[in-house]
């Protein structure tokens, strides 16, 4: 007979409440919405006003982001390329 049940009595499922598994990261509703729009990560299924994503869609976001593939590129002063672009535009008008 299968276990559909994890130690702590919770039914196991394929579904993960998006914002639980974020917190558990230390990130912020926010940051996975931002990193839903970049298309890192799939969109969330609403059930009942509670988004969840699926293990499958973690996983895959995890292992693209153990490639490298979302780091961004840093120049000698260690400024991203946004802001170094950034910081050169302020510097030309005068701020």
């Amino acid at each position: 007979m299968r276990n559909d049940y994890a130690a702590d009595g919770q039914a196991e499922t394929d579904l993960v409440p998006f914002l639980r598994w974020l917190r558990s990261m230390g990130r912020s509703e926010s940051t996975g919405d931002r990193w839903v729009r970049n298309g890192w990560i799939a969109k969330p299924l609403n059930i009942g006003g509670i988004r969840y994503s699926t293990r499958k869609s973690i996983d895959e976001f995890l292992r693209r982001a153990t490639a490298g593939e979302f780091a961004r590129i840093r120049n000698r002063e260690g400024l991203s390329e946004y802001n170094a672009q950034r910081k050169q535009q302020e510097q030309h008008a005068g701020v």
